[in-house]
């Protein structure tokens, strides 16, 4: 009996199996407009939203805003990311502190105040927005060396 249990699982084992997956079949864009009425590529020129640090991601060395970013509520706690429609289909960003209080602003570490970079590869079927400037500089070096982010705390090692 137990010859015939071990053989059993074996074959069980073995025996390939058809995968059944979940289809992608609709577009980051498609997906984000099932729950929200507004989108990054639904805003014109001068247009500006509020977004979260994580969708942003970068392709060939370059810095892009996903165009299925939404609108994310003001935090008491967080940076801003707050991004503005240029002509072009490009987009700035702007990271601030301002709406902060005194007492958490002097909490700020740096690492707070940068989106995350993500692969673009990592979206499915993405549209990207190029990000032009962040806080006015045109590359990440001229940012990460502005008064701006010097004027924050480096991450504390314990």
């Amino acid at each position: 009996m137990a010859d015939f249990l071990i053989r059993a699982f074996t074959l069980a084992v073995l025996i390939p199996t058809a995968a059944v997956a979940l289809e992608l079949d609709l577009t980051e864009d498609q997906v984000a407009k099932s729950y929200s009425n507004v989108v990054a590529t639904d805003l014109l020129v001068g247009d500006s939203m509020r977004v979260s640090k994580f969708y942003f991601c970068v392709e060939d060395n370059l810095f892009f805003l996903l165009g299925s970013a939404t609108p994310e509520e003001r935090s008491e706690y967080n940076p801003e990311f707050l991004i503005k429609i240029e002509a072009g289909s490009k987009a700035a960003l702007m990271v601030s502190t301002d709406h902060l209080t005194d007492r958490r602003k002097k909490d700020v570490r740096r690492s707070e105040l940068l989106p995350q970079f993500y692969s673009c590869d990592s979206w499915v079927k993405p549209v990207l927005i190029p990000v032009s400037t962040i806080n006015g500089h045109s590359s990440l070096s001229e940012y990460l060396s502005s008064e701006f982010f010097q004027g924050y705390k480096m991450l504390d090692v314990d």
